[in-house]
Parts: C-alpha cells; structure tokens; sequence
C-alpha cells in the first residue's frame, strides 16, 4: 500500500476528541480509580486477609497497584538471575540484587525501569522465596508469578479477574476493573509529586514537548516518590503495611481491632 487507508479517518475528523472521550467513559462508568480516601483501604484489607487463600493472586494484584504497571507487564515479570544474557535483553524482569524491575517493550515501545522500594522488595523476597520451596515445574520457576494450571499455555499467571470482583464484593466496591488499578496509582501518585515524576513513573511519553527531556526526574528522585506513594498507599490498611513494614524503620500502625474479630 502506498498510504495508509485509516489516515482517512483523521482527514474527515472522525476521531472522538479527548473531552468526547472522556464523556464516553463516565457514562459508561469505565474508569473507576480507589479512593485513598475509603475504597483503597478497603480493597487492601480485603486484599490482606485473602493472602493466606490465594497468594499468588493476591501478591499479583498487590504489586500491580504498588508499582503502578499494566496487568500484563506484572504477570510477564521473570526473575532476572532465571534469564540467560541473550533473553534478559528481551525479557520483562525483576532484579531484586539490585533493586529494579525492568518493563521490556511496554505500550509506549520503549523499556520501562522501576526501582523496588521497601514493601515491594519484602513481597518479591517472599515470592522468591515461595517459587523456590514449592513443587513447581522446572521451565515455570522463571516466572514471578507463575501459572497455577499445569496445562497453562503462557506459563504465567493471568487469572485475576475473579479473584478481583470478590475482593471488590467483599470491600463494597460496586465496580473495578484491572487498569483501575494503575489509575488508582496515578491519582495517589498525582497529589504527592510533581507531573514530571509521575509521567516517568507511569511510563507517559509525549513526543510533542521538546521540554520534556529538560524536566526528566533522577533515579533518586524517582525512588524517593515511588517509596512515599507505596507508604501512602499502604498506611490505608495498617493490617497490611504492618504485615510488609513494621520494623524500627517503620514502626507498626495500630490496628482496626473490629476489623480483625
């Protein structure tokens, strides 16, 4: 083809604009954050209670909402000392000696590198951890979180959506779907840092603003608002954040007793 046939679409302005968008989207009710303000806290507790049950599932999720990634960028994570030299280069991996997770060819078409901050690298150590004193098969040890099913064709684990309506149902939450997730991050991540820190920790590009690049935020920057997003977040279920960070650097939150009886 000598053109593109869907440039037509744009010459005739048949594209929805964003504020279309967005109209579309609230009377559809499809993007429906937590709110730090109640929800979160309750989807946590819920969450919490459940990891004895479900432990993968409750882990995925967990991480999903801590580091702000895509539902399929957390379940494709390997373990980077499973990879080869040639597979790391094209591998989603967490690298827990030196405190990273690296997102290969996320949406954008770029890799994505976070630092593990203090709850998520207690929670990849349990992990690490569990995949090791388990009965797994060999070729799925790889993977962070791997399948449960032997007959998984992925390998991964990628079936969180019940596991997330019954925590949503137990919390009172009436609906959130995956991606929520990451905007619930987003809105946390919104009111603690400044714009630029949270399009680096989102992974947002845009081409259009040659200033961008002038306002690109350094690691230490990037770990230090990544750790006050993930405390933040935590603090709604002292349950939880008592069960990952209670320690002399983190001294223990009190706890809802009605909520434990």
């Amino acid at each position: 083809m000598s053109y593109n046939p869907f440039s037509i679409l744009k010459v005739q302005k048949k594209f929805r604009t964003r504020s279309e968008l967005e109209d579309s989207y609230r009377a559809k009710g499809v993007r429906n954050p937590l709110s730090p303000k109640d929800t979160l806290g309750r989807f946590l507790a819920v969450l919490h209670n459940k990891r004895g049950f479900n432990r993968l599932g409750c882990d995925y999720l967990l991480l999903t909402i801590l580091t702000g990634a895509r539902k399929e960028e957390t379940a494709t994570l390997c373990w980077r000392e499973a990879l080869t030299e040639e597979e790391v280069r094209t591998t989603s991996y967490v690298d827990l000696e030196n405190r990273v997770i690296r997102f290969y060819d996320t949406k954008n078409r770029n890799d994505h590198e976070l630092p593990i901050c203090d709850a998520t690298k207690r929670i990849l150590e349990d992990r690490r951890d569990i995949v090791n004193d388990t009965e797994i098969r060999a070729d799925k040890r790889k993977w962070v979180f791997p399948a449960r099913s032997s007959r998984s064709k992925v390998g991964y684990y990628s079936d969180s959506k019940s596991l997330c309506e019954y925590i949503c149902q137990e919390a009172g939450i009436m609906k959130l779907g995956m991606h929520d997730l990451r905007r619930t991050f987003g809105r946390v991540a919104e009111g603690l840092t400044s714009y630029a820190v949270v399009k680096r920790l989102l992974n947002h590009r845009n081409t259009t603003d040659p200033t961008e690049r002038y306002a690109e935020p350094d690691k230490e920057r990037v770990f230090d608002a990544l750790q006050l997003i993930e405390l933040h977040m935590l603090m709604t279920s002292p349950e939880l954040y008592n069960t990952l960070l209670a320690s002399a650097k983190y001294p223990p939150l009190p706890e809802n007793q009605e909520n434990k009886e």
